[in-house]
C-alpha cells in the first residue's frame, strides 16, 4: 500500500505540473481518477456485483479546481463527457419524447448516450430534488427509463461524477464538511447510492503555495496514449476477468467492519449492509490504476 501511494503521489504531481495546474490536491486528483478506473461489473467472494461502475460526488468551495481538474483529466485520458447541471434539464441528462410528423420519438440524453463510459456533471447543486429521485434507476440499476405516451428503456451503465458547491456558501460554515451533502441532496436513499464523497475547502491549500512560480520539472510517468489504453483495458474487463485474492477479500471484510464502527449513519454514505461492495469497487479501481494483472493482461 505504501508503494502504491508513493507512486500515486508522484503521478498526481505529474498531473498537477503538466496537465491540471492545480497543486497540492492529491485527494481531488485521486477521487476523479478512481471513477475512471472502475469496471462495469465483477464478482466479489461469490457475490455478483452488477453495478461495478462508480458513482461519486465532490462537494466544495468554488475555485478549488473541482471542475477544472475533472475536465483536464478527462481530456488527457480522452474519455468521457462533461455536462453542466446548470444548463441541462432532466430530458437532457436522461431523455424525453419529441414529436416528428405526428409521431413521438424518444431522444436519449447525455447519460444513456455514454453507456459503458463516464459522465461528469458539473454544478450538480442545480439539479432539483425531484430529478435526483428520477435519476435513481440509472444510479442503482444502470437503466434509463422514459414513461410517457410510451415506455422506453435502455442501458445507462455510466460512471458518474457529480461536482457541486455547498448550498450554505462555503464549507467553513459547517461543523464538518460532509454536512454540506444533505443540503444539496436531501433524500437519504439518493446519498446512499454514492460510492464515496470528497469534500474540498479553499483554505486547505495555502495561498503562498498557489501563487508561486513552478518549473515543469516533474518527470512524466506515462504518455497520453498509455493512460487512454489503460482505461480501455479496464473498461473491457468482463466479470470473470476481475479476480480478488483471498487476502484482498479478507481485508475488504475487515475494513468494512472497522469503517462501519467509525462513521455515523446520519449521513448514509457508509452502511454496514453494503460497505463491502463499495470498498470492493474502490479496490478494483486501485488495482486497475496500477495495472495489477495476471496472464499478460487477461485478468485484473
Amino acid at each position: 500500500a505504501a508503494k502504491i501511494y508513493e507512486y500515486l503521489y508522484g503521478l498526481y504531481d505529474h498531473y498537477a505540473y503538466n496537465i491540471t495546474k492545480i497543486y497540492n490536491r492529491f485527494d481531488l486528483h485521486l477521487a476523479i481518477d478512481l471513477v475512471s478506473k472502475s469496471v462495469l461489473s465483477f464478482n466479489f467472494d461469490n457475490e455478483f456485483v452488477h453495478r461495478g461502475w462508480m458513482d461519486a460526488i465532490i462537494i466544495g468551495d468554488t475555485r478549488c479546481g473541482k471542475g477544472y481538474v475533472a475536465e483536464k483529466m478527462m481530456s488527457y485520458f480522452d474519455v468521457g463527457e462533461v455536462v453542466s447541471g446548470e444548463n441541462v434539464s432532466f430530458a437532457g441528462l436522461v431523455g424525453g419524447l419529441q414529436q416528428y410528423n405526428k409521431h413521438w420519438v424518444v431522444t436519449w440524453g447525455k447519460v444513456p448516450m455514454n453507456d459503458g463510459g463516464w459522465v461528469t456533471i458539473d454544478e450538480a447543486a442545480e439539479i432539483n430534488q425531484q430529478d435526483w429521485t428520477r435519476l435513481s434507476r440509472i444510479r442503482s440499476e444502470g437503466l434509463a427509463e422514459i414513461t410517457k405516451i410510451q415506455t422506453q428503456i435502455t442501458n445507462a451503465r455510466v460512471r458518474l461524477l457529480f461536482l457541486c458547491n455547498p448550498i450554505n456558501k462555503t464549507i467553513a460554515n459547517y461543523s464538518h464538511g460532509i454536512q454540506a451533502l444533505p443540503d444539496v441532496i436531501r433524500a437519504p436513499e439518493d446519498i446512499a447510492r454514492f460510492d464515496y464523497a470528497l469534500v474540498v475547502a479553499h483554505n486547505e491549500v495555502a495561498v503562498t503555495d498557489i501563487n508561486v512560480h513552478r518549473e515543469n520539472t516533474v518527470k512524466k510517468y506515462h504518455n497520453q496514449q498509455i493512460e487512454h489504453d489503460l482505461i480501455m483495458w479496464i473498461w473491457s474487463r468482463k466479470p470473470n476477468e476481475v479476480r480478488f485474492s483471498k487476502e484482498a477479500v479478507e481485508l475488504v471484510y475487515k475494513t468494512s467492519v472497522e469503517i462501519s464502527k467509525q462513521y455515523s449513519f446520519s449521513i448514509p454514505l457508509i452502511q454496514g449492509e453494503n460497505i463491502r461492495v463499495k470498498l470492493s469497487k474502490i479496490a478494483v479501481a486501485f488495482a486497475g490504476r496500477v495495472y495489477s494483472n495476471k496472464e499478460e493482461g487477461r485478468y485484473l
